[in-house]
């Protein structure tokens, strides 16, 4: 057994010991507290750097994101405008096909003249055959009145040439009229056909302006818009109709007008005759406005001398 003094160095060393460990342990925790505090200066320094680069990226990304709104925006009005002219062009590609499909057959115009010319030559044959039986019948009264029965029969023969001169001839106006209708239709349709095609290839169906360098403009101002045109028309309408009741021709006759510029210039009061032969300058680049009609197209088709030739044919007096 240990003994006093034993017991006390034992009980020394023991607490020496245990002093050193403690040392140890203060020292160890000491170190590892300053450890901890530098890392966590690290990690706060390293943290704070990358969150100053997820805010810029932040930034970026809403830099991005108005952008590409913006883009898209731009994007959707490019693909309604694209949308728009590839409409006008499928409504152009129609207009044309109808255009060309609508536009006179050759034959048929070839026919008409055949017609026109075959009907000449029977009109001709017929007044050959009234003057024949205009000298028969004359010949007839100087001979004898006992031929009474055979003058008769002669003058019944007259009648009845002189009405089939008539019929011929009407055949021969109205054959005439077709042609011409034909020929002013095919000019009308052309010149459509023109127009479409080069919208179709410029991608947008352009306003008509139909060029027409050998006809100057009806007065030195600048030509009106179809609004003006349209404004306009009904007192042009009733200035040139004169006294009277206004009369419904057929404005096919006049050459220039086809079926659907006479029904447009119907609609919009012009009916007759009478009010385009007394068009002047300032009405015809109205009416041209208001018909859309490509500057210098009334005078060159002369729609006013055209109709004061048909309202005499059809009246018999001037307009």
């Amino acid at each position: 057994m240990l003994d006093g003094v034993e017991w006390a160095a034992a009980e020394i060393v023991f607490y020496m010991l245990l002093a050193t460990l403690i040392g140890f342990a203060i020292a160890y925790v000491f170190i590892r507290w300053f450890q901890t505090g530098s890392i966590a200066d690290s990690f706060e320094a390293e943290l704070a750097a990358q969150q100053e680069l997820t805010r810029k990226a932040e930034h970026r990304l809403i830099e991005s994101n108005e952008s590409l709104d913006k883009v898209q925006l731009e994007l959707r009005g490019e693909q309604q405008r694209v949308g728009k002219l590839q409409a006008e062009l499928e409504s152009a590609k129609t207009a044309l096909a109808e255009l060309e499909a609508a536009t006179p057959d050759e034959s048929e115009v070839a026919q008409l003249q055949a017609d026109l010319e075959s009907s000449r030559a029977e009109t001709a044959e017929a007044v050959r055959q009234i003057a024949e039986l205009e000298s028969a019948k004359t010949a007839s009264d100087e001979a004898a009145g006992d031929r009474a029965e055979t003058v008769e029969k002669l003058e019944q023969d007259l009648a009845e040439a002189r009405l089939e001169a008539v019929a011929l001839q009407q055949r021969v106006t109205e054959l005439e009229s077709a042609v011409a209708e034909c020929a002013g239709r095919r000019d009308e349709l052309e010149s459509q056909v023109e127009e479409l095609a080069a919208a179709r290839i410029s991608g947008e169906v352009a306003e008509e302006t139909g060029p027409a360098p050998e006809f100057p403009a009806p007065s030195d101002r600048e030509a009106p818009s179809q609004e003006e045109g349209l404004e306009r028309i009904a007192e042009i309408a009733a200035r040139t109709a004169g006294a009277g009741p206004r009369a419904d021709d057929d404005l096919k006759k006049v050459h220039g007008i086809g079926p659907k510029l006479e029904r447009t210039l119907k609609d919009l009061g012009i009916s007759s005759y009478r009010q385009i032969a007394n068009f002047e300058a300032d009405d015809i680049s109205y009416v041209t406005a208001a018909l859309d009609a490509f500057k210098g197209r009334i005078e060159r088709d002369d729609w006013m001398g055209s109709a004061a030739a048909e309202h005499m044919k059809k009246y018999g007096e001037p307009a």
